[in-house]
């Protein structure tokens, strides 16, 4: 008892017990709460999108759109209700308008050749960016002209780049974000899968555009020819497809 009583003496008088007890200072900073992955836009699901094919021409758009036209890899999936609408013409991207089919019509300029790497198939398939499965889908998004597989390659790509990471839809009514924000990081090819990534999606990946937005380069892909020479936003004013180009 004796030999518990001084031990304890000397731990009170021992430099520094008092510091270790005493109660934070005004001068202590609050330990901040982060928020759950995925439910900001600042701390959001980070992933990679798997290529399968095809769909490499459809993602090569959006990462020229990303790397040179200041569209966001950081995204908020909406539902399929407001993905519909955003394809619409009222308030979306025209898409529906399907103006690579009726090129003349809409004053779009003519169709690159075919290729084989397409099976010869028309680039009459509007692929816009950001998805209109965003809330940043809709007006002002940039639309390109890709081939219906590869449209069908991409839906189903994306649709397990979404399962995958489990990331759910905006609720507009509830006003729930739980784990709806995301990152796209990058692209690689789906495991037993032979597609190649295209060269803007390889710029993206490398974090590291170069030269390829500048007008006078030429960034061809096995498909032919440069996505970025053949895109359009659609101008709710003039009721028009306004040509972007590089």
């Amino acid at each position: 008892m004796r030999t518990a009583i001084v031990l304890l003496t000397a731990l009170l008088w021992a430099p520094g017990f008092y510091q270790v007890l005493a109660f934070p200072t005004g001068t202590a900073k609050p330990l901040e709460a982060r928020s759950t992955v995925g439910n900001t836009k600042s701390n959001p699901i980070q992933a990679e999108i798997e290529i399968r094919g095809e769909d490499a021409l459809t993602y090569d758009v959006d990462c020229w759109a990303m790397l040179c036209k200041g569209k966001p890899a950081i995204m908020q999936k909406t539902d399929t209700k407001a993905a519909d609408k955003h394809r619409q013409v009222k308030n979306g991207s025209a898409a529906k308008k399907q103006p690579f089919v009726h090129r003349a019509k809409y004053g779009i300029k003519s169709s690159p050749p075919t290729s084989t790497w397409a099976n010869n198939q028309g680039w009459v398939s509007a692929e816009e960016f950001p998805f209109a499965s965003t809330v940043d889908g809709g007006a002002g998004a940039i639309l390109v002209g890709v081939t219906l597989n590869s449209q069908e390659e991409q839906k189903n790509s994306l649709h397990s780049f979404y399962s995958k990471n489990k990331i759910q839809s905006y609720n507009a009514t509830a006003k729930g974000s739980d784990r709806s924000w995301f990152e796209i990081t990058g692209f690689k090819v789906t495991p037993g899968k032979t597609a190649i990534i295209g060269p803007y999606c390889k710029a993206f990946n490398a974090k590291d555009k170069g030269n390829l937005c500048s007008a006078s380069t030429k960034v061809v892909g096995d498909w032919g020819f440069d996505v970025a020479e053949y895109a359009y936003v659609y101008n709710h004013q003039t009721k028009t497809f306004d040509y972007v180009g590089k």
